[in-house]
């Protein structure tokens, strides 16, 4: 049986909007907060994806 492990790497970038005038980052917590549920949603997600793929190879 062949094994495939795979990694997702995901960066998180401030749009324009959350910068100053003078480039700096403008850190709203309840946006990091609500954006950090998002990203734990798809990751679960995808957890559950991939785990019932396993499952189907066993």
């Amino acid at each position: 049986m062949n094994v495939v492990k795979e990694n997702i790497e995901v960066r998180i970038y401030p749009a324009k909007a959350d910068m100053n005038d003078k480039g700096e980052k403008i850190v709203n917590i309840s946006a990091v907060e609500s954006n950090i549920g998002i990203y734990r949603f798809i990751y679960n997600k995808e957890l559950e994806f991939i785990n019932d793929f396993k499952r189907l190879l066993i």
